[in-house]
């Protein structure tokens, strides 16, 4: 990971992506107890605070969308309609779940939260026990939002985030030592500048910014020191219990300064933390952070809450109309992830088998090529020797079908760098030009030129787009025609997309379902071997893109390919 410490440029784009956020994205399984609560008639406000105070992205959803700065969920709870705080919570972003790269970030994202309710749990028993002027809801909410830079550099950032925490881990180091390092800054002052942009409260602000100060030099000019001094001693402590993960690895810290500021003995300190597993665990035990979500169960729930929600007197017709477009679109992305996710699933277990049945293959193959050739050579019998000959060609016809196989199965890790669009399609036309099938490709390119670069392996990308551009010709009678390549860049998901169409023989949905898998080929038997697309798709994947087909008979065809871009602020730590 580069160094970017003296990179002011870098700074910016890191701090700039980070306060553009508008919202956080809350766990899935807390989605998942409130969406619950939806289907439910009567409108359980405790059990709502409860699971609000359980992830801090929530909280902070929650209280920066109060009318005016407040750290009290149950008070915004208790002031708000019913139907209009479901209205809130169905517009919270959720971390994704559908896809297996999914599942570290979650992971980590859990670890974190559990951290950040341990010390929002500690604070507020410091504010009970040891300091009556400080409010111990306030207290609560400070800690729990005390690591919203954390969040907000996942957010924006999820890869290096990752890559942050595995270093400070392999360093035994504390994660702000490692943000300094390598990106220049740390999450005390991205999370100052979320919070004053979400309008939190300023005590709160505060203990965000200062939450890593040593003892001796916080200033007591500051306002609202003493909350950023309780929260940084809570934070030590939870910490110190090894309650959740923090992406710190450093040796424990001497608590005793903080704690002899705000007038608290060793001895209060060890009975606190022998007491504050036991104090987490009533809060997590029943949270999102103790189970598993799947997408189908996401999905149903979304389910139920529309129907449930279609059926409610209390909702007028016009929120209603929002609250079931809102629904729909919802479960439509849901389930549309959740397809893919399914289909990726189904082409791995394909590789495994593919990749078994090559393995098995080479070594028979290679014994009959050998034993065939050496035969030939020896053989003086005409008729006999072009009998040898032809099985050795046979059984290189077959080791290349179990190359394919392996090629298909076990492709090398992608070399991922920054390439424009076009290059990859004039990569993809000399590639299908050597091949030996056309000399000339007739395609007509819309929008490709000012496209946003790609972040793909090169050589891959050529290939797989190859593939499918030899797929397009050959759906001509004559094995050539006219195709129309037309770029866009998405910015919602930064990605450059390419829609390759053809005007050429299409396919019924039956032959549609099964195109990409290895060895289908609707055309005639003997002419191609059907591996083209099964490889196009294994490669895009492997990419981190996505290939998505649409077609119908004697109507033409359109393969849709959407590949990642360099996210600016991703790159920063590359």
């Amino acid at each position: 990971m580069q160094q970017l410490r003296d990179n002011s440029v870098a700074v910016q784009q890191v701090g700039s992506a980070v306060s553009n956020l508008t919202g956080l994205s809350v766990l899935p399984g807390t989605a998942v107890r409130y969406l619950a609560k939806f289907t439910q008639n009567d409108f359980d406000r405790d059990s709502l605070i409860h699971i609000i105070e359980s992830d801090p992205a929530l909280t902070a959803f929650i209280l920066s969308s109060a009318p005016e700065p407040d750290f009290s969920i149950a008070a915004i709870v208790n002031r708000t309609a019913p139907a209009q705080f479901r209205r809130k919570l169905l517009s919270a972003k959720v971390l994704p779940l559908f896809a297996a790269q999914d599942e570290e970030r979650l992971f980590l994202r859990s670890q974190l939260t559990l951290h950040s309710i341990a010390c929002a749990v500690c604070a507020k028993e410091l504010a009970s026990s040891f300091s009556p002027q400080i409010d111990p809801q306030l207290a609560f909410s400070a800690g729990l939002l005390h690591d919203i830079g954390k969040f907000g550099l996942d957010e924006v950032m999820p890869k290096s985030f990752q890559r942050l925490t595995a270093t400070a881990g392999a360093q035994n180091q504390s994660f702000y030592s490692i943000e300094q390092t390598y990106l220049g800054l740390d999450h005390t002052i991205l999370g100052k500048h979320l919070a004053e942009k979400w309008q939190l409260p300023p005590e709160i602000i505060t203990v965000i910014w200062l939450h890593h100060s040593p003892a001796e030099i916080m200033l007591t000019n500051i306002p609202h020191i003493e909350i950023a001094m309780l929260v940084n001693l809570a934070n030590l402590i939870a910490h110190n219990c090894n309650i959740g993960q923090s992406g710190s690895f450093d040796k424990p810290a001497d608590i005793n300064k903080i704690a002899a500021r705000l007038s608290i003995s060793p001895e209060q300190i060890r009975q606190l933390s022998d007491e504050l597993p036991n104090k987490v665990a009533q809060i997590t035990d029943a949270s999102a952070l103790a189970k598993t979500t799947s997408a189908a169960q996401y999905c149903q729930l979304l389910s139920d809450v529309l129907a449930h929600l279609n059926n409610s007197p209390e909702i007028t017709t016009n929120q209603h109309r929002q609250l079931t477009e809102q629904l729909v679109s919802i479960l439509t992305h849901t389930s549309d992830a959740q397809g893919s996710l399914v289909a990726a699933e189904t082409m791995a277990n394909l590789a495994e088998l593919a990749a078994g049945a090559a393995h098995e293959l080479n070594n028979p193959l290679a014994v009959i090529a050998g034993r065939s050739q050496l035969l030939s050579n020896s053989e003086t019998d005409q008729s006999k020797k072009e009998t040898l000959e032809l099985i050795f060609q046979k059984a290189q016809v077959a080791a290349d079908i179990a190359g394919e196989l392996m090629n298909f199965a076990r492709p090398a890790q992608p070399q991922s760098e920054t390439v424009s669009p076009l290059v990859l399609l004039n990569n993809a036309f000399k590639l299908t030009t050597d091949k030996g099938e056309i000399e000339h490709i007739p395609a007509q390119l819309e929008n490709i030129d000012n496209l946003k670069d790609a972040y793909v392996d090169i050589e891959q990308m050529a290939e797989a787009l190859s593939n499918i551009i030899s797929n397009a010709l050959e759906s001509y009678d004559q094995g050539s025609g006219q195709l129309k390549i037309v770029g866009a860049f998405i910015p919602d998901s930064n990605q450059v997309r390419f829609d390759i169409i053809d005007s050429g023989c299409g396919m019924s949905s039956e032959v549609l379902q099964k195109a990409s898998l290895p060895f289908y080929s609707a055309a005639p038997a003997g002419r191609k071997r059907g591996m083209g697309l099964a490889i196009a798709y294994r490669l895009i994947r492997l990419n981190n893109g996505c290939i998505t087909i649409a077609s119908a008979p004697q109507k033409g065809t359109t393969v849709t390919v959407l590949l990642p871009c360099v996210n600016e602020s991703e790159n920063l730590s590359e």
